[in-house]
């Protein structure tokens, strides 16, 4: 709920990144707080709607946020990890057909990235670009819109999951293999959007709302994700 200032008891064991706008300590109008100790606060650029909501609303077009050098070094050396998110997108087809909820891109090249998005062909998308070389995993299911979901990826160095709600979905990993943060170095860590360089900073912008997003530096089981589900959807189911 809005203003609380509780945990809602998620997993809090190797938990790296910790946002909820729901929360007065993590939500504000230019500054998106990191709850944990690491303070790896993400800076919102274009002031994407906040309001007496317990998310942030992105335009599709501007909003992004995004952070400190300090974060992209801290996830740019895991090769391994989860990550967490409640979002709910307007569309998931406008531009591109990809939208981008969490990860990395490179502020001077436009082929190298890891990011977690809705692919509109390749569903929940874990999409990892070394150097034009392809990595990563895709659910078999679309999200619908204008729908509250709870996503989480999780790698553990061999196997990858997708979580829908709590709930394991079907996985297709590409030929080349999964990928994780370690696999393109240097990179500027954003949420509802991608830094590809000479393409923009904005590239493949969040349509819609984003209200969680948590990263952790190993991979989360079955019983852990389940658990930050049931832990923190009072808001949205």
């Amino acid at each position: 709920e809005v203003g609380s200032t509780s945990d809602f008891q998620i997993v809090n064991t190797n938990l790296v990144l910790n946002l909820d706008a729901g929360d007065f300590a993590s939500r504000g109008t230019s500054t998106w707080s990191d709850l944990t100790t690491n303070g790896y606060d993400t800076t919102l650029v274009s002031s994407p709607a906040l309001g007496q909501n317990f998310y942030y609303d992105f335009d599709g077009s501007a909003d992004y946020g995004t952070f400190s050098s300090a974060a992209h070094t801290a996830l740019s050396s895991q090769t391994q990890g989860t990550i967490e998110c409640w979002v709910n997108g307007d569309t998931f087809t406008s531009g591109t057909g990809r939208k981008t909820i969490f990860g990395t891109g490179h502020s001077s090249q436009t082929d190298r990235w890891v990011v977690l998005r809705i692919h509109q062909s390749n569903n929940i998308q874990w999409s990892v670009n070394a150097d034009g070389t392809s990595y990563g995993c895709n659910s078999d299911t679309l999200p619908s819109t204008s729908t509250w979901y709870h996503l989480c990826l999780t790698f553990d160095g061999t196997t990858a999951k997708i979580y829908q709600d709590g709930v394991s979905q079907t996985v297709t990993i590409a030929s080349n293999g999964m990928g994780w943060f370690n696999s393109v170095g240097t990179n500027t860590i954003q949420v509802g959007a991608m830094d590809r360089g000479s393409s923009g900073n904005n590239y493949d912008p969040w349509n819609g709302k984003i209200s969680q997003v948590r990263a952790y530096s190993t991979a989360l089981s079955a019983a852990e994700v389940a658990q930050n589900y049931e832990a923190t959807k009072t808001n949205f189911v």
